[in-house]
Formats: structure tokens, sequence, C-alpha cells
């Protein structure tokens, strides 16, 4: 499948930021945690956009996406801050000086204290995910090695099938061809016989 490439010859907009037009307003979002869009390139691109009437707000714990991922609390069903602030300001109709920025304040701040259970789920580690243990490592060993066991089984009778259906396909298709060689002969030898009675007729008339 052949795809043009999705490229364009530069033009007289290429690499350059655009400038605000008059009556106009900017909110840029980043976090600084990205690995996306780092913050670096939002910052740039803030600084090259010719125009005062812009705002730039960065959250420091939050990556990609801060509409969703500035969360409050633990609730998942409560808005987080960055559609707060996004909300904000178009409740301001764009007045920058306008908005509430209070909730980043209230922004969870990274927590890498997992839980016990939670540990014992996701990684199966006995005590806690940074000093647990293998949560019964000689049981799951043996767990693995009886897996891994019907997983070669599996793929054993796999294989033995798969031969079984290419061999099959092949005697299938060798009597196709067979029934239509003794058809094709079966025709020729009744065509013959038919000249042959057509020339005995005429004989006797």
């Amino acid at each position: 499948m052949n795809l043009p490439p999705w490229t364009y010859t530069p033009d007289k907009y290429f690499n350059k930021t655009a400038a605000i037009p008059i009556g106009v307003s900017v909110l840029g979002l980043t976090g600084v945690l990205d690995p996306v869009t780092t913050s670096k390139h939002a910052r740039r691109h803030f600084n090259n956009m010719k125009g005062d009437n812009k705002k730039l707000v960065e959250f420091p714990v939050a990556v990609h996406g801060i509409i969703g991922n500035t969360p409050l609390s633990d609730n998942h069903t409560d808005p987080h801050c960055g559609l707060l602030v996004v909300a904000d300001f178009l409740l301001a109709n764009g007045a920058l000086d306008a908005m509430n920025l209070t909730c980043m304040d209230k922004v969870q701040p990274l927590n890498f204290d997992i839980p016990d259970a939670l540990a014992l789920e996701l990684f199966d580690l006995d005590g806690g995910a940074m000093d647990g243990k293998i949560h019964n490592p000689a049981q799951d060993a043996k767990d693995y090695k009886s897996k891994y066991t019907d997983m070669k089984v599996y793929k054993s009778k796999y294989t033995q099938m798969k031969v079984g259906v290419i061999v099959l396909s092949f005697a299938v298709v060798g009597l196709g061809v067979y029934a239509f060689l003794k058809h094709r002969e079966a025709k020729a030898t009744r065509g013959k016989y038919a000249v042959y009675e057509d020339a005995c007729m005429g004989n006797a008339s």
C-alpha cells in the first residue's frame, strides 16, 4: 500500500508563531512533568507569541493532558483543576485578570505510597511496593512452569492440527481435480458414442 508522505513545502508561515489578534486573549496550559510536549516548548511558544493579552498556566506536578490530569481529590468523577481553569476562562469571556486559579493550590501532590494490598494485587509483592518480597515465589515458579508446559503442549497440538488441515486441504483439492478429469473423460466418451450412433442411423436410412 503506497501512501503519499504527509509533508508540504515550507512556506512563509513555516516555523512562525502567530501574533494575537486585536480583541483576542490566549490561555496556555502546560504540565511541568509532561513527557510528550515538554514545558520548555510551551514557554518558548508563549514568549514568541506577539501580544500582551496572554497567560501561561503551569502545573508543577501535571503530565500530558492538563484538563484530565490535575485531580483535586481521590474521587475520579470530580472535575480536575485544569478543566475548572478553562471553564473559568470561558465564563469570563477571555478576561485573563478575572480568572480564578485558586484550585491550583489544591491539586493532589505526587504520591508514591502504594497501599500494601494494592502492591500485592498489582506487583504480587508482600510488604509494600518498595520493600516487599515476591509473594510465594516457589509456588509462583511452579505455576509458571505448569503454564509454560501447558503452552508447549498447546503449541504442539496446534501445530499438529495445522498440519492436518493442510493435508486435508490438499486431499480435497486432489479429489476435486480427479472428479473434474473423470467428468471430462466421461463427457468425451459420450460424445464419441453419440457420433457413432448418428453415423449408424444415417447408414440405416
